[in-house]
Formats: structure tokens, sequence, C-alpha cells
């Protein structure tokens, strides 16, 4: 292995040049889509505007998908907004 010297100069360069080669992408990408993000039970009815018991029953009939995590009832919020979408109805009445 050989060493090199350079000066401060040379080394803010090569720092700058690797930053932004490297790290900047890393920044730009997003963590998690927000559409992807799971809800509660609680943070659905918030999102949608409409009651826990609305949520609760849309859900029992099938009228909204759901997944179980455990023992704790979660949605995806890209799923709540399709379900409003598909029988045409504004958000606060899904």
């Amino acid at each position: 292995m050989e060493l090199t010297l350079i000066n401060t100069q040379e080394l803010r360069a090569l720092i700058s040049g690797l930053f932004d080669e490297k790290i900047i992408p890393l920044l730009q990408k997003p963590q998690e889509k927000e559409e992807d993000k799971l809800l509660t039970s609680l943070e659905a009815a918030e999102f949608l505007g409409v009651s826990l018991s609305t949520i609760h029953n849309r859900k029992r009939d099938g009228k909204i998908p759901f997944y179980r995590n455990g023992g704790k009832i979660a949605f995806k919020k890209s799923e709540l907004l399709a379900s409003c979408k598909k029988v045409q109805l504004p958000i606060a009445y899904c």
C-alpha cells in the first residue's frame, strides 16, 4: 500500500466529490413512500375523515383491505384512497 500526500485543497476536492457522488444520492432516495405507509384503525379514520366505527364496518364488509400484524390491524394509505376512488366517493364519505 502506497501513501500519497495531498494538500488541504486536494483533500477538500476529494471529500466534496465523494459527498456529491455517494451521500447526496442516498439523501435523495425516499425512505418510504407515503402511500405505502401502514396506518392503525384510528389513523385510517382520521385520514379519511370518518369515525372509527365506519372503519370497522367497512373492514368487516370487505370494502377496505386490511392487514393483520400480530394482533393489530393495519391499513395501507394507498389502498384506502383506491377504495374511495373505486366507489367514487369523497374521502370523508368512505
